[in-house]
C-alpha cells in the first residue's frame, strides 16, 4: 500500500517554506492530477492595444514586452502557495517573471486545444507609483489551474480558496467581472477609443467558431448604448462602407457575430459607435478578422477526445485510503443514464452519488464519509451498456 500523495504534499509545504520572498506576482498558474509526462505551458498573447503605466500615472501605449509571454509550472502544484506566473506591469523589473499589462489577452494551453480570453483593460487595477501608499497590482491577483483528469481550466480570485470556477473553451473573462467591480474604467488610458476594438475567434453556444468583437467604455461620454458596424470585403458596396448590424446596451462590451458562418473566405471588419439620446460618438478604430475557418463545420473538439479515446470506465478513487473525502473518476462513451452508488461490506447502499442522464465525457464526483465508520466500501457505476465495481478504504 502506497502513501505517496501525502508525502508529496508534505514536501511541497517544506519547499514553499524554504523559498525566498517572492516578487509581486499577480497572475498564478499551476496544474493538478497530471498523470502523464506532459509539461503544460500557458501562453498569453495580446489581441488588443496594450497599455502601460508610466510614473506620472498616465497610462500610455506599451512596448512589445507586454504582448506575448508564457509560463510552465511544475507538475501538480496541489497547493496554491506553490503557484507562480506573471507580474502585473509596474516600474519594477523582475527578470525571473514574465509580465502582462492592460490588454485583452488570449490564453492558450500547450498540448491541448484549450484557449480563452481575459480582458484586463480597467485602469482601476494595477500599479500607481504616486499613490500613497502605492498600489503594486495585488488588486488584480488571479489564480489559474489546469486539471489533466477533467481536461478543464479553472480560475480563483483569492489565495487558498477552493471555490474554483470552470473556464469554458473560447470564453471571454474580464478582470472587473471576476473581481465583482462593476463597469470598467478606461478614463486613464491614452487615446483609448481609437485603440479600443479587437476582434477574435470564439465558440458560440453551438460550438461553432465565430467572430467575437470586444471593446470598452468610451471615456467621458454619457453612453446609453453601442452600435456595431461591419464591412465584408467583397460585398457589392463601396469599399470601407460599414453597415449597422446590431445595437447593445451601455454595459455590454462584447458582440458575437453569428451571421458570418455563411460568408466564406473573406475579411470581416468592425467599428463601434457610442450613443445617447442627443449625440453619437466618432467611430472607434476598425478591427478585422478572416472568415476562413469560421463555418458550421469548424466546431470545438474537447480536450478529452484529443487526449485519449473515450470509453466506459470506472477509475480508482483518489486518494485511497482516504479521510474523509475522496474523488471517484469515471468516463462515459455514449449518452447514457448513469447511476453511481456506494455500498458497505454488507451490500447496503449508503450513498447515491449520481442518478441522471449524462453525455459522453470524463466525470468525477466526491464522496464524503465523515458520518461513516472506518472500513472497506464498494462503489458501483451502472449504465445500460456498462457496469463496474471497485473497492475503497476509509481510514479515520
Amino acid at each position: 500500500m502506497k502513501f505517496t500523495l501525502p508525502l508529496l504534499f508534505f514536501l511541497n509545504i517544506l519547499n514553499a517554506q524554504q523559498q525566498p520572498l517572492s516578487p509581486p506576482i499577480e497572475m498564478y498558474f499551476g496544474t493538478e492530477n497530471v498523470i502523464t509526462s506532459t509539461s503544460y505551458t500557458l501562453s498569453i498573447s495580446s489581441k488588443s492595444t496594450v497599455f502601460d503605466v508610466q510614473s506620472n500615472d498616465q497610462i500610455n501605449h506599451s512596448t512589445s514586452i507586454y504582448n506575448t509571454s508564457s509560463f510552465t509550472p511544475l507538475a501538480n502544484n496541489e497547493s496554491v502557495d506553490n503557484y507562480w506566473g506573471w507580474n502585473f506591469v509596474n516600474d519594477i523589473t523582475i527578470p525571473s517573471s514574465p509580465t502582462f499589462a492592460y490588454g485583452l489577452y488570449k490564453f492558450s494551453l500547450s498540448s491541448t486545444n484549450i484557449f480563452f480570453y481575459i480582458d484586463f483593460r480597467d485602469s482601476r487595477f494595477g500599479f500607481y507609483q504616486n499613490y500613497s501608499p502605492p498600489s503594486i497590482g495585488h488588486d488584480a491577483d488571479l489564480w489559474l489551474k489546469f486539471n489533466e483528469f477533467t481536461g478543464k481550466m479553472y480560475y480563483c480570485t483569492k489565495p487558498g480558496y477552493f471555490d474554483w470556477t470552470e473556464i469554458s473553451n473560447g470564453q471571454i473573462l474580464t478582470i472587473w467581472d471576476i473581481k465583482g467591480k462593476g463597469t470598467p474604467s478606461t478614463n486613464n488610458f491614452e487615446n483609448f477609443w481609437i485603440n479600443s476594438i479587437a476582434v477574435v475567434p470564439t465558440l458560440n453556444n453551438t460550438g461553432i467558431v465565430v467572430p467575437l468583437v470586444v471593446w470598452g467604455p468610451l471615456p467621458n461620454f454619457l453612453t446609453e448604448g453601442y452600435k456595431i458596424y461591419r464591412y465584408i470585403d467583397g460585398q457589392t458596396i463601396p469599399p470601407n462602407t460599414f453597415n449597422l448590424i446590431a445595437q447593445v446596451s451601455s454595459n455590454q462590451f462584447t458582440y458575437i457575430d453569428n451571421s458570418t458562418t455563411a460568408i466564406g473566405n473573406k475579411i470581416a471588419s468592425y467599428k463601434i459607435k457610442a450613443y445617447n439620446s442627443s449625440i453619437e460618438s466618432a467611430f472607434s478604430n476598425p478591427a478585422s478578422i478572416s472568415t476562413s475557418g469560421i463555418n458550421p463545420n469548424n466546431r470545438d473538439v474537447s480536450f478529452s477526445s484529443i487526449k485519449k479515446n473515450l470509453i466506459f470506465s470506472l477509475e480508482q478513487n483518489y486518494p485511497n485510503p482516504f479521510n474523509p473525502i475522496t474523488t471517484i473518476p469515471y468516463s462515459i462513451l455514449k449518452p447514457s443514464h448513469v447511476r453511481l452508488t456506494v455500498y458497505d461490506i454488507l451490500g447496503r447502499i449508503i450513498a447515491e452519488l449520481v442518478n441522471t442522464p449524462q453525455q459522453p465525457g470524463q466525470y468525477s464526483v466526491q464522496f464524503n464519509a465523515s458520518s461513516m465508520p472506518s472500513g472497506l466500501f464498494y462503489y458501483q457505476l451502472e449504465t445500460s451498456q456498462y457496469t463496474a465495481i471497485k473497492k475503497m478504504i476509509y481510514v479515520r
